[in-house]
């Protein structure tokens, strides 16, 4: 027994091509046991599980507070700029225009948020490309076959998944205000934003939304 192999590790790519590997072992090797990691430590398959589900819970309750967050980034913007929405209202902008416009800030502000996550995330996992060191908990660890030096690894899922699940998220926070936005009545809007200017600003700008409406209003002669 001295020369004999007793136990061969196959490793994958990762932990859900694991089936597929002992499927396909399974049928090239008849007679043979073999047994994948979570069956041999069904601990560790338990614990990994629910870590996997409390990750699940905890992004989406990032999602959540992320479309609150955007929701109320636009409301804010819808307000502050309510004479701008009459103006272009009142120019002839077409409210599905206006309303593709406002969705489309939505979805700027959170490509800007993702380019940044992400650029984070590549620094940190630069930072930590030689692995994190764990040999204070190896007893532990090696109870479950786990080695005291862990590298963190970033998969294309971990990139794709989360811009998809984010811009769904934006389309989907930004349909109120960009509704509110579209229901704006132009000269409702525009006599809004005067009552906060001052007076020697107000006759000027009533004079650019006079002139707006008889160029490109099409009442004007």
């Amino acid at each position: 027994m001295d020369d004999a192999i007793t136990e061969v590790v196959i490793v994958a790519h990762s932990r859900g091509e694991a089936p597929g590997v002992q499927a396909r072992l399974v049928a090239a090797l008849p007679g043979r046991e073999i047994e994948r990691w979570d069956e041999i430590e069904p601990v560790l398959g338990s614990m990994l599980a629910i870590m996997d589900q409390m990750a699940w819970g905890l992004n989406l309750t990032i999602f959540i507070a992320m479309s609150f967050g955007i929701a109320n980034v636009l409301m804010m913007a819808i307000f502050e700029r309510i004479r701008e929405f009459g103006i272009l209202l009142a120019v002839g902008l077409s409210r599905r225009r206006l309303f593709a416009l406002v969705v489309g800030e939505s979805l700027m502000v959170t490509g800007v948020g993702m380019l940044i996550g992400f650029g984070l995330a590549g620094l940190f996992l630069f930072a930590l490309s030689d692995g994190i060191d764990m040999s204070g908990f190896a007893e532990g660890l090696g109870a479950f076959g786990i080695g005291t030096h862990i590298v963190p690894v970033l998969t294309l899922n971990d990139f794709t998944i989360p811009a998809v699940v984010a811009l769904i998220t934006a389309l989907v926070a930004s349909a109120w205000p960009a509704i509110r936005a579209v229901r704006l009545r132009p000269a409702a809007a525009v006599r809004l934003s005067l009552i906060h200017i001052s007076e020697p600003t107000r006759p000027r700008l009533i004079s650019y939304a006079v002139f707006c409406l008889r160029k490109y209003g099409g009442g004007g002669g």
